[in-house]
Order: C-alpha cells, then sequence, then structure tokens
C-alpha cells in the first residue's frame, strides 16, 4: 500500500483534559471550531450522560466481559497524540479530511453526518460518552453517481499516555449510485493502560456500493471500544471485511441496518487472539424492509489464554418480508488455555423470512494434520498451512482481490509470531 498522507492531529497545551465535565466538552469544540449546533450536541449528550447507566455486569451482552475495565472514571482524555492519514489519489471525486486539520471543514454535509447518531441499545452510556466527547477522526463523502476504483486508505493513529484516553470519529457517507472501496485502519500504541474508543458511523444511499476493509491494532494495555454502525439505503451494498490485531481487551462491534428494500450487507472478520487477548465481538445485523439480504462470518484462532466471545444478533422487524439472513463463527483452539464463547441469536418477526446460523469451536483436525506431515511437512509448517487456509476463507468470493492480498499478508504476520510464541 501507498506511504499516507499525514493530517495535523487536535492540539492542546495539556497533555490531558481534566475530567468528563462540560468545560472538558466546550474546550474539544473550542479546539476543532465547531459551529454551535456541534456543541450544543455535545452539551445535551452529557446531561444525558448523567441520567444513563453505565454498562454493568448484569446486562445481558456484558456478562463475559468485565464492563469496570471501561470506566471512564479510570481515565482522562488525552488532548494530544491523536492523529488522521490519508492517501487519496491525486484527483478525486469525493470530499475527506481530518476533524483536527488546521482548516475545519464545517460544510452543510459533514455536519450532517456528524449530527445524523444512530440509536445505541447495546451500551447507550459509551455512545453518549462518544458523542459528547469525540476527539479528531476522518470524514469521506461522496456525490451522487461516482465510481472510484481505486482504494482510499485511511489510517487513525493513537499514541496513548498512562491513563489516557482518545475517542475518535470516523463518518462515512456514499451518494447514490457511487462505487467506492475503502481501507480504514486503526491503531493504537500505549506507555500504560489507556483507553482507545472508536466509532464509525455508515450511510450508504440509494444504490450506493461500499467495500470497506477495517483493521485494528492495539497493545496489549490498550483497552479498545470499537463501533461501526452503518445503516443501508434502497438497494446499496455494504461489503465489509475486518482483520481483528489486538491484544488487550477489546469490545467490538460491527453494525448493519438494512433499512431499504433490495439492500445487501456482506461481513466477514477475522481474530488471532494469543496469551491473554479478550475479544468480545458483538455483531447486528438488523432487517426492516423487505427482500434483504445479510450474510456474516467470523472466524478466531486463539492461542495461549486467548478468549473469544461471539454474540451475533438477527433481527428480523415485521417490515421486513422476504429477508434472507445468514451467520456462521468459526473458532480454533490452539491451546488448552485457550476459550471460545458463540451466542447466536434469533429474533424473527415476520413469517416469509430465511434465517440460518451456525457455531462451532474446536482444535485443528489431526486427520488433516497427519495427512501433510505424511507427506514430508513438518508439525509447525502443516499446523501454520491449515490456519492459513482457515483465516483464507474469509477473503474468499467477492472480496476485492486487492484486499484479499492485503488481508492474506497482514494475517499472515500475525500467525507466524502466534506460532513461534506456542514453540
Amino acid at each position: 500500500m501507498a506511504d499516507l498522507l499525514a493530517v495535523s492531529p487536535t492540539r492542546s497545551s495539556a497533555s490531558l483534559l481534566s475530567g468528563w465535565g462540560e468545560q472538558s466538552a466546550r474546550t474539544l469544540s473550542e479546539s476543532l471550531r465547531e459551529p454551535p449546533t456541534l456543541m450544543a450536541q455535545r452539551l445535551e449528550a452529557l446531561k444525558r450522560i448523567k441520567i444513563t447507566p453505565w454498562p454493568s455486569g448484569i446486562d445481558e451482552t456484558w456478562r463475559r466481559t468485565d464492563p469496570r475495565l471501561f470506566s471512564k472514571e479510570k481515565f482522562a482524555l488525552a488532548s494530544d497524540g491523536l492523529s488522521v492519514a490519508f492517501d487519496p489519489p491525486a484527483e478525486y471525486p469525493f470530499q475527506c479530511g481530518s476533524f483536527g486539520s488546521q482548516k475545519a471543514p464545517w460544510d452543510e454535509s459533514v455536519m450532517q453526518a456528524i449530527v445524523e447518531v444512530p440509536e445505541d441499545t447495546d451500551s447507550p452510556g459509551i455512545g453518549l460518552l462518544q458523542v459528547a466527547f469525540w476527539q479528531n477522526g476522518a470524514y469521506f463523502l461522496t456525490d451522487d453517481h461516482r465510481q472510484h476504483s481505486h482504494i482510499v486508505q485511511i489510517k487513525v493513529n493513537s499514541d496513548l499516555p498512562l491513563g489516557g484516553a482518545h475517542l475518535p470519529l470516523v463518518v462515512i457517507r456514499i451518494g447514490k449510485r457511487s462505487r467506492m472501496k475503502i481501507l480504514l485502519e486503526l491503531n493504537a500504541r500505549s506507555r500504560g493502560v489507556s483507553l482507545f474508543a472508536s466509532q464509525t458511523r455508515i450511510v450508504l444511499d440509494e444504490g450506493a456500493r461500499l467495500d470497506l476493509m477495517l483493521m485494528s491494532d492495539c497493545d496489549s494495555e490498550v483497552r479498545f471500544y470499537d463501533h461501526l454502525n452503518a445503516r443501508l439505503g434502497r438497494e446499496s451494498e455494504l461489503r465489509l471485511t475486518w482483520g481483528d490485531f489486538t491484544r488487550g481487551t477489546t469490545v467490538s462491534r460491527r453494525e448493519a441496518l438494512l433499512t431499504g428494500p433490495g439492500a445487501e450487507a456482506t461481513m466477514r472478520g477475522g481474530h488471532i487472539g494469543g496469551e491473554t487477548s479478550h475479544l468480545d465481538l458483538r455483531t447486528l445485523q438488523l432487517h426492516t424492509a423487505e427482500v434483504t439480504t445479510s450474510n456474516l462470518l467470523y472466524k478466531a484462532a486463539l492461542f495461549g489464554q486467548a478468549k473469544s466471545v461471539y454474540q451475533g444478533l438477527i433481527n428480523v422487524a415485521p417490515t421486513a418480508q422476504m429477508a434472507n439472513a445468514y451467520q456462521l463463527n468459526r473458532n480454533l483452539l490452539m491451546s488448552e488455555g485457550a476459550r471460545a464463547d458463540s451466542i447466536p441469536k434469533l429474533e424473527i418477526l415476520v413469517d416469509e423470512v430465511r434465517c440460518t446460523h451456525g457455531a462451532t469451536a474446536g482444535k485443528v483436525d489431526p486427520e488433516a494434520l497427519f495427512y501433510l506431515m505424511s507427506r514430508g511437512l513438518g508439525e509447525a509448517e502443516a499446523t501454520h498451512l491449515l490456519l492459513d487456509g482457515f483465516i483464507s476463507e474469509i477473503v474468499s468470493g467477492e472480496v476485492p482481490t486487492d484486499f484479499g492480498v492485503y488481508f492474506r499478508g497482514r494475517m499472515q504476520e500475525r500467525l507466524k509470531k502466534a506460532m513461534e510464541a506456542r514453540l
């Protein structure tokens, strides 16, 4: 991939802002030169935070991950160290930029993309915190009837101090009948226990198509909360592929809201867990319009004491006749200490639908391993080959070739490190 063009990060005289109160929200708004509408949105979210409970261990989705690890009381906003970089072509038919750039991009389309906040039914307290205190990030907007074959890269980099928190925002809107390919990377490095809470909001207008690859890479001491929400209009198509390389405690949410007739979402993701990593993935395939389709595949290979929690919900509303939804989670346990929990759910409120789901967890097939070793491969080499085949299914089929090559390269690198640590 080409080198990215750096964009100036948000600046402040202090490395940490004081608390999660109104003064910090105003300081953020002023540093970004926001118009009054956006500052008012922050302050309104701040009011609602006070009457909205923080997630607790009795909440169904938080029973397997300790929400206290993400408590805002443990962290303070870090005003430095969050930057955004782009690699758009020299001539491009879209509008993109960083919220933290020196020239504020507050035209009507950008403001509308920020003001439209999806409802958060999973963890509303965290969602409101992100609305009130988001800092820097990126926007990518296209007009109608635009097509671009090149990949646009967006990289959000976080360098966190001990006890620091970064809350970046990425908004993407693809206009009617437009076609785009985007590579989004979220990276966080830390000098101690810290919080990286990102939100990505996507809107696809009628007939739009987006190929999106999302790669996440965070240090072991980074507590990563990642929320991606995509709203699909009539006959639009989302093809999302993601790779998770986080090494600490992560809560990752992937949501596709199929609100227009004929909308289609394909979501495929993979995770390589090692040492004591903990990934809690929550997916939502919400069908509210007729003749909509969603397909989800998530695979995890777990080493050491790694843990994966998968909670997947297919929800079909009464208005979504002829919906078609599929969900599959497969896990490979590469050590005795690794663990995978899968909790697939269906909520079907209409008769004329086709919805299926499945989940498996197990070790490498001993017969396949024996076969490869009988052909002259060593055990480590044979195991690596089987793992590569396991992960490669994620990028088979309709994933763009250039995305597939990049994904496999990153996964191969992480698999190699995990295998070396296993020996």
